[in-house]
């Protein structure tokens, strides 16, 4: 989620830019998901690297949490354009 709040201009919100205009990293947060899950619920990988499903329960509490970091990031930027107009007005 991090990677989608990032874009190379700072203090532009990801919607002002548009979700899906990275093409490559999309693909790259897909391969990520997919490798993410085949480790996670193969069980032959579940036994070598010490891992197991998760309900939908936890799966709940990890989307949720990391989304925190997306919506602080665009807060943060909503405020900060904010203050750029107010500033902008006064001069």
């Amino acid at each position: 989620m991090d990677l989608m709040t990032c874009p190379s201009r700072p203090m532009v919100s990801l919607f002002k830019i548009g979700p899906f205009k990275n093409r490559w990293l999309l693909l790259a947060l897909a391969w990520e998901c997919i490798l993410l899950s085949l480790v996670i619920y193969l069980s032959f990988l579940q036994g070598a690297l010490h891992t197991y499903g998760l309900s939908a329960q936890y799966w709940g509490i990890v989307i949720l949490s990391a989304s925190t970091i997306f919506i602080v990031v665009e807060i943060a930027k909503l405020i900060g354009s904010w203050h750029e107009r107010m500033a902008g007005k006064e001069i």
